[in-house]
């Protein structure tokens, strides 16, 4: 086949792929969800913003009766509002909107946030121009239809959560430290820090890299949006979210002297959550393996949680450069969003909706690489994170089967273990494919220009 009609069959391909993803995604991901449209996570932003607004506490319970109560919403059920007040301020636009109508409104911009995201990293996943024009429709085609199959996604659009956004920052970031936009990369990682507290962890990332203008760009943008929510709603309002911070450490639950578990609740997918039905005596969910306390369970969450964090410090610290070191900071990018998940006492199943770019990046990689067996571990890893599951199914719940409750956190850990070991392996490859002008390689490329939107 010639050159042209390679590209041509490559171009039906993608179209297939397209269709496909869309005919399997209109169904499952817009009219389903929205037949089970419940917006319970939703409903405690949007009662958490309008108090914010009026420049009320978000953080007790009394505040969100009041809100519930104003906004036509009396007696219905509530979970606590867990955000800085920026979140709250950034979704104020909202605000005019009765609740009904705003959780509609946000599952429609949820579909454009996630179409968004796979537009934006479809396209940065592939550093060589002669890729991109070939694999990148490809790419696309693939994620819908894995998002359309995705579960985590299903209960993000239903529950009303705020997965979408920081999906499209991650894509959006990393496309753009792909196209050397360090600076924009930065600002978008800020804005998702105090949108939401996980992105946080780029600073230490960028940090060991050493990639000082992303780091410089983060920190100036948190501090922008910082001082302008504190204008907005004052200090003792954000002072207010430390107590409620403090509350969501291992073993403690927001709203726990209201009767809250949520540490251990069984779609709690944390380590912390896992030792806590192996090994707490009177937990009240499970039949534990060893008669302990929840404080042992707790060290043990932390000393696994230390150990985690320094094996990613081990790994990335050293900066290399040249083409070798591109695979470096990618490996680093995936692995952050994967360790964001890890470490803190909550993770719900709908936060795994992240866990897509870590795995499409490894299957790509390690595929391209040779690693096949490594790439189809990432793939059927990011498989387990997206099914269904019951996690309070009644077998779960003593003996040996125990684990299979927090089941969704062993894949995570696997994902973020394929990062670490990517990194080597994807750096001894480039090195002998590097790009015109590393000074090593033979292999020479097309020349890749800017991503639109990102460039210099």
């Amino acid at each position: 086949m010639t050159g042209d009609g390679l590209r041509r069959s490559h171009g039906w391909i993608a179209a297939l792929l397209l269709v496909a993803g869309i005919a399997l995604y209109v169904p499952l991901q817009v009219m389903g969800p929205l037949r089970g449209l419940h917006s319970n996570d939703f409903k405690h932003i949007y009662l958490g913003m309008q108090a914010l607004l009026e420049r009320e506490e978000p953080y007790s319970v009394e505040s969100l009766v009041r809100q519930a109560h104003r906004q036509g919403m009396a007696g219905a059920s509530l979970n606590p509002y867990v955000y800085l007040p920026f979140t709250g301020l950034a979704m104020g636009f909202l605000s005019p909107l009765r609740f009904p109508a705003a959780a509609v409104t946000w599952f429609a911009l949820n579909h454009l946030f996630l179409l968004g995201s796979i537009a934006l990293f479809s396209r940065a996943l592939f550093r060589d121009w002669s890729d991109r024009r070939q694999w990148a429709g490809h790419a696309a085609g693939l994620l819908l239809i894995a998002c359309a199959l995705n579960h985590p996604w299903t209960r993000t659009l239903t529950a009303g959560q705020l997965n979408g956004v920081l999906l499209l920052c991650l894509a959006g970031a990393f496309a753009a430290l792909r196209a050397g936009r360090d600076g924009l990369a930065g600002s978008v990682l800020g804005f998702a820090a105090l949108f939401k507290l996980s992105p946080g962890l780029f600073l230490v990332t960028f940090l060991i890299r050493r990639r000082w203008r992303a780091l410089g760009f983060m920190i100036a943008t948190m501090a922008l949006l910082g001082l302008a929510s504190v204008a907005a709603v004052g200090v003792r309002i954000h002072l207010d979210f430390l107590p409620m911070l403090k509350q969501m450490s291992y073993g403690h639950s927001t709203w726990q002297d209201h009767g809250a578990t949520f540490w251990k609740d069984p779609a709690n997918q944390s380590l912390n959550s896992l030792l806590t039905h192996l090994l707490v005596s009177g937990n009240m969910i499970t039949d534990p393996w060893i008669e302990s306390d929840q404080h042992t369970a707790d060290t043990a969450t932390r000393v696994a949680t230390a150990a985690a964090a320094l094996l990613f410090l081990a790994v990335f610290a050293r900066v290399r450069r040249g083409a070798a070191g591109r695979a470096d900071e990618d490996a680093a990018f995936m692995a952050t969003i994967l360790l964001a998940l890890l470490i803190p006492s909550l993770m719900w199943d709908h936060y795994l909706v992240l866990a897509i770019m870590p795995a499409a990046w490894l299957a790509w990689e390690l595929g391209k690489s040779g690693r096949r067996a490594r790439a189809f571990l990432a793939a059927a890893a990011f498989v387990l994170t997206a099914i269904p599951w019951q996690y309070d199914a009644p077998r779960f719940l003593f003996g040996a089967q125990i684990p299979l409750m927090t089941m969704k956190w062993f894949p995570t850990v696997l994902l973020y273990a394929l990062c670490l070991a990517a990194k080597g392996l994807l750096s001894g490859r480039e090195d002998m494919t590097s790009e015109p002008g590393s000074g090593t390689g033979e292999r020479v490329q097309d020349p890749e220009p800017d991503l639109k939107g990102f460039s210099a």
